[in-house]
């Protein structure tokens, strides 16, 4: 497999595009692109495929946590990282959440060609990942598989699911959102404990940090603020989308200039948003204490309702809908 992940790094002409389909499973690219569905192309496709994310991001957090693997670079030196991504590698997030996601696309459009790019998609995500040198063929491999399995699971539970939700009154609504994110939560502190006294082996930090070029010996691989960050996320998605459906609803219809009034708008409400939220969850890589876990919680609802409740409420009042 190292065979093999070094034969396609000698590839050198493949630099560019690699980049491209890795940054098209970056969390702030999907989150800005989720967004303008949302907001401008189809409001319930666009919060299924939120929430889509939020679960497959805490299931990769909870295997990642499980397996306990180690990134290729962190073993070897000779496998050049393009840039030093922490935390761990089975299986991959990118490959996972690529299957997950552009499966949903394909099946929610309906189209021939649609299927054709969701497949162009996934293998170039997963090769991506395996060219800039964060995870093995293997780990790329397990998060296709994985990808399958969550995507079948949301299709299978989903529809009772929503029909479930839709038929109890707000006060269950309320408590059901808030129980599905600490269940978020249990979950995935649970593997944590368990390996409570897992310490990270001298040679991965050795090689991480020649890696990224500095010292990063407080690196917290079992990654709680993580899995607080994606609970909040969740749970705002879904007072939003609570909020909206109390409110009348929303539709994402409009001409070509409301459409991109709505992004422009959004984003700028967004925008700030992420500022504080993404850099309190890049502090936690190597800061770890009860109280930034549960920053790292209230200050992820914010973004969540923004997307799916805040900013579409703003346009309905300012007329751009």
């Amino acid at each position: 497999m190292n065979h093999l992940q070094k034969t396609l790094q000698s590839q050198t002409w493949l630099e560019m595009p690699m980049w491209f389909f890795s940054l098209l499973g970056e969390p702030p690219v999907l989150i800005l692109f989720l967004s303008f569905i949302v907001w401008s192309v189809h409001y319930k496709n666009g919060i299924r495929f939120f929430f889509y994310i939020d679960f497959v991001g805490a299931a990769n957090t909870f295997l990642k946590n499980t397996f306990l693997q180690a990134r290729p670079y962190y073993l070897d030196p000779s496998i050049k990282a393009y840039y030093a991504a922490p935390g761990l590698g089975m299986p991959s997030g990118h490959a996972q959440t690529a299957v997950v996601l552009w499966m949903a696309f394909a099946y929610a459009i309906k189209k021939n060609w649609m299927w054709l790019v969701t497949v162009i998609a996934i293998i170039g995500i997963g090769l991506s990942r395996i060219f800039l040198g964060v995870h093995t063929p293997m780990q790329v491999l397990a998060g296709w598989l994985f990808g399958m399995l969550t995507i079948w699971i949301l299709w299978r539970l989903e529809t009772p699911i929503v029909q479930w939700f839709l038929q109890q009154q707000l006060p269950t609504q309320l408590l059901s959102i808030f129980a599905t994110g600490v269940g978020i939560l249990l979950i995935g502190l649970l593997t944590i404990y368990l390996h409570g006294d897992w310490k990270i082996p001298e040679l991965w930090l050795q090689n991480y940090t020649k890696a990224a070029g500095e010292s990063r010996l407080g690196l917290h691989l079992l990654d709680a603020n993580a899995l607080f960050a994606l609970s909040g996320f969740f749970q705002g998605h879904a007072l939003g989308v609570l909020l909206v459906y109390y409110k009348g609803g929303y539709t994402a219809k409009g001409n070509k200039v409301q459409k991109i009034k709505r992004f422009i708008v959004g984003s700028l409400g967004m925008l700030p948003l992420l500022a504080l939220a993404v850099p309190l969850l890049a502090y936690g890589d190597t800061h770890d204490s009860w109280g930034l876990r549960l920053l790292s919680l209230l200050v992820f609802i914010l973004p969540g309702l923004w997307i799916t409740g805040g900013a579409p409420l703003l346009f309905k009042k300012l007329g751009l809908t």
